[in-house]
């Protein structure tokens, strides 16, 4: 950061009243100019300090990130006349020996003028030369890269064994990016035979010999890692870093990484050498080919936005992609599902009738569908946190409410582990008001529950969840069981009448439904909140919010029932 500050003021008086790109090969100071941080005091005092100058100036300044590979020039004047000693390379008499046997290379790649091993070689900067030499890296022959070796100071024993040189994933490296095979014709027997002599090689890719972290069968995780580790945190660390999501999202994230890896390979294009108008290539790609809904490519943004934001390259910020999203969006403007795909009327009609009542005589899969619908309706519940709730209830006398807990190891969707929120510690589920009305009863959630306690009471405490599989072998379940069970109720109540479920019903609609009819009849929109764990309106107004009071063609109409936490 000082050295930018030191180059800003040596060249102030060119710099006043322009546009200024500033071009660096260290991630975290071009981090710090573009967005600031908190993890170093002195670097974030230092680049506020440029920043300030620069409006003082008049300077319009932006920092980008650039490779260290490709930062040859400036690499150049702060090398000029020396040998990096950081780099490896091939003892002489390992060089021989693998010329030796697999045949002289066409061209000594990243050579130096005092190092060069072959008559044409190629150097990383511009430098004199006595023998061929090529700045620039020429097609692709067939060929083997030799880093450059060092000057004579290197001991024979340090060459002859000990570490081997390591490639970014700490496999051993014997060549580049291109490793020759064994040739079947006879061997040459001279080390260094002439380039001219060399007959063609067969050549395999390097990828075939150390798997890189952009293979379609590595996990986004790994390139995190592996692009913090670059930076120079430990592995632990690295990894550490690297979980910063839940299981859930990141599962997510990686099937939109596996995407954008396998579109790469068909493009020929390295997933980490991706630029912003290629990321936007891929965007089009997902929009225009696999119909992609914007959302979801929002998704695939913050997906790639922390990988790249390792390599200096800030998507999340980036007006291009913006620009394309907005497009995106004004090409197909979103609207709100007003009406649901399935009518809840019919579905809490089939509850009230066999095989569904009476409860005396229900059978225990018929029992487990009406309790997990009736207390998906009532409470308004995500999937999984209906997974996550506990056996051990709490009632008042005369059952007139439940208040439900989750099992300790439970974590919802939006809670931050590391801190206590009561929302989502229980919540309590009233039951219908007894009037007189026996039919009225047949919705009770606490009714049902009730039932469903005393039936699988034997299997607690051993069973820590509500529920439990209603096959032969009782056991846990996944939330995607639970979300199975919601699904085949609601189409259940279409094939009973021979019908078909319009549409392809959602479990996480019966969310939407609760929230929806509670709105509708007259609750406040801070209980809605509230019982949807939403802390923003638009939330609810824009995702969830449903007609579905509507009468159906068929005369059914949603009694009382217990909707959001409260009785409508």
């Amino acid at each position: 950061m000082r050295v930018v500050q030191e180059a800003c003021r040596h060249f102030e008086e060119d710099l006043k009243g322009n546009s200024v790109a500033l071009m660096s090969d260290n991630a975290t100071v071009v981090a710090y100019i573009k967005e600031g941080g908190l993890r170093s005091k002195e670097l974030c005092e230092l680049a506020l300090q440029i920043l300030k100058w620069a409006e003082k100036e008049e300077i319009n300044l932006t920092a980008r990130f650039i490779p260290g590979k490709k930062n040859v020039l400036a690499d150049g004047l702060s090398m000029s006349g020396q040998v990096v000693a950081t780099k490896w390379s091939l003892h002489p008499q390992v060089a021989s020996y693998i010329i030796q046997m697999w045949g002289s290379p066409v061209m000594d790649l990243f050579a130096t003028r005092l190092n060069a091993q072959l008559p044409v070689f190629s150097c990383p900067r511009p430098e004199g030369s006595n023998g061929r030499h090529l700045s620039t890296q020429m097609g692709r022959p067939r060929r083997v890269r030799f880093s450059p070796l060092l000057p004579n100071k290197t001991s024979p024993q340090q060459g002859e064994g000990g570490n081997q040189p390591k490639d970014d994933f700490g496999s051993a490296l014997v060549a580049g990016e291109r490793v020759v095979r064994r040739p079947k014709e006879s061997r040459h027997s001279s080390a260094l035979a002439s380039s001219r002599q060399t007959r063609p090689i067969e050549t395999t890719t390097f990828s075939e010999v150390s798997r890189k972290p952009t293979s379609p069968s590595s996990s986004r995780l790994e390139v995190i890692q592996h692009l913090l580790k670059r930076q120079g945190y430990s592995s632990k660390t690295a990894r550490r870093m690297s979980l910063y999501l839940r299981k859930s999202s990141t599962a997510v994230y990686q099937s939109k990484w596996t995407l954008f890896v396998k579109w790469c390979k068909d493009k020929k294009i390295e997933p980490l050498e991706a630029s912003v108008p290629i990321i936007a290539d891929f965007m089009v790609h997902l929009r225009d080919k696999l119909a992609i809904s914007v959302p979801a490519i929002k998704g695939v943004r913050a997906a790639l936005g922390q990988v790249f934001l390792l390599k200096g390259i800030d998507l999340g910020s980036s007006r291009h992609i913006s620009m394309l999203i907005k497009a995106f969006e004004q090409s197909c403007p979103p609207s709100a599902p007003r009406i649901p795909s399935w009518d809840l009327a019919r579905v809490l009609d089939m509850l009230r009738k066999p095989p569904f009542e009476p409860l005396k005589d229900i059978v225990d899969k018929n029992l487990t569908f009406k309790a997990v619908f009736l207390l998906a309706l009532a409470s308004a519940k995500r999937v999984g946190e209906l997974h996550g709730l506990s056996y051990d209830v709490e009632h008042s006398r005369g059952w007139k409410e439940i208040t439900f807990k989750f099992v300790p190891s439970f974590v919802a969707k939006t809670q931050n582990p590391s801190v206590w929120e009561p929302r989502f510690e229980s919540f309590t589920i009233p039951a219908i008001p007894n009037e007189g009305i026996q039919e009225d009863l047949k919705l009770c959630p606490v009714r049902v529950i009730r039932k469903y306690l005393k039936r699988t009471a034997n299997l607690h405490p051993s069973i820590k969840n509500l529920f439990v599989s209603w096959g032969k072998s009782k056991k846990n379940i996944s939330k995607n069981t639970v979300s199975f069970w919601l699904r085949q109720v609601i189409m259940q109540a279409y094939s009973k009448e021979g019908l078909s479920a319009p549409g392809k019903p959602k479990a996480h609609d019966v969310r939407g439904m609760s929230t929806s009819l509670a709105f509708e009849k007259n609750m406040s929109v801070a209980q809605v909140l509230r019982a949807g764990t939403w802390s923003n309106q638009s939330t609810f107004t824009d995702h969830y919010l449903k007609e579905c009071t509507r009468k159906s063609l068929d005369g059914f109409s949603i009694g009382p029932v217990i909707s959001a936490l409260h009785p409508v």
